[in-house]
């Protein structure tokens, strides 16, 4: 579907642009009317691909549920552009954020939606254990955290990374709570730091950067995509540079710098020799989180 989409913008922009230039029409057509056009049959042409997966769907007697159908654009601007879209004549109303797969995606590029989303459910897991397992042994209180509350602020965690220090402490602050709740110890004079380092609780920001080492590592070996996504660095020094490296991807907005790939690819550069060269993914998980507790 991106695919039919893109290629009926591109003919719109080759053939509007052709149709309305001022050059062939200077008293008639102004830029405004001209762009005026252009999205008027941008709607129109992406609609129609739309008509193609409701066919499809009506035919495989699944039939969307329009009330349900949402369309976001992601952009930065502070006036974005509007296009109206529908299905069998039935407008689709636009949103802001959107859950996909598990991920709350935010129209401005931003995490900050999904990381409060997140935060809120494991917060409210977290009072839930505490209210049921006062009694309970650290060990199980442990295991109840790791099972239940952690993985809800680490799903997909590859792919998210907050640029922001308040979204990360947030994070964080879930695992401070959960420290306390696993030695029920709520003082303010028992230092948080000290109970997660005896129970062996690494800080999510840690995880995180583990997470997306891997996913790279997983592209990097993957002989499709290594060619395809990741391109080798032009400029190498052995004095600095370890033997893979990657050719960097710049950015000049913070939503671009921290996505997967531009980060991923800094972090894989400052990576020492003898774990990027090691090609079996278990054996660099093991190798990346000891260099990561040593770091620490």
């Amino acid at each position: 579907y991106n695919y039919a989409c893109n290629s009926k913008v591109q003919e719109v922009f080759e053939n509007g642009f052709h149709i309305w230039n001022p050059h062939n029409h200077p008293h008639t057509h102004t830029k405004f009317h001209h762009k005026q056009y252009i999205n008027k049959k941008i709607s129109l042409l992406a609609t129609s691909p739309l008509n193609l997966i409701v066919t499809w769907c009506d035919k495989s007697l699944m039939p969307l549920n329009l009330t349900k159908c949402k369309i976001m654009s992601f952009t930065r601007k502070k006036s974005p552009e509007k296009f109206t879209y529908s299905i069998k004549s039935v407008p689709i109303s636009p949103t802001l954020s959107y859950k996909y797969l598990g991920v709350h995606l935010s129209s401005s590029l931003s995490w900050s939606t999904h990381i409060q989303i997140i935060c809120s459910e494991a917060s409210r897991t977290l009072g839930y254990l505490r209210r049921n397992l006062k009694l309970a042994s650290p060990d199980i209180k442990k295991l109840a955290y790791e099972t239940y509350v952690r993985p809800k602020l680490e799903y997909a965690c590859s792919i998210w990374q907050p640029s922001q220090t308040y979204l990360t402490n947030d994070l964080e602050r879930i695992q401070n709570r959960a420290a306390r709740f696993i030695y029920s110890q709520y003082s303010n004079d028992i230092s948080v730091t000290a109970l997660k380092e005896s129970l062996k609780l690494p800080s999510l920001e840690s995880r995180r950067i583990i997470s997306r080492l891997c996913l790279m590592h997983a592209f990097y070996y993957h002989p499709q995509s290594r060619h395809v996504l990741l391109q080798p660095s032009h400029r190498t020094s052995s004095r600095i540079n370890h033997s893979h490296p990657i050719a960097p991807i710049n950015g000049h907005t913070s939503a671009m710098i921290t996505s997967f790939f531009p980060n991923g690819i800094t972090l894989w550069n400052k990576l020492p020799d003898n774990i990027v060269t090691c090609n079996n993914r278990q054996i660099f998980r093991s190798k990346l989180k000891c260099h990561m507790s040593q770091s620490n």
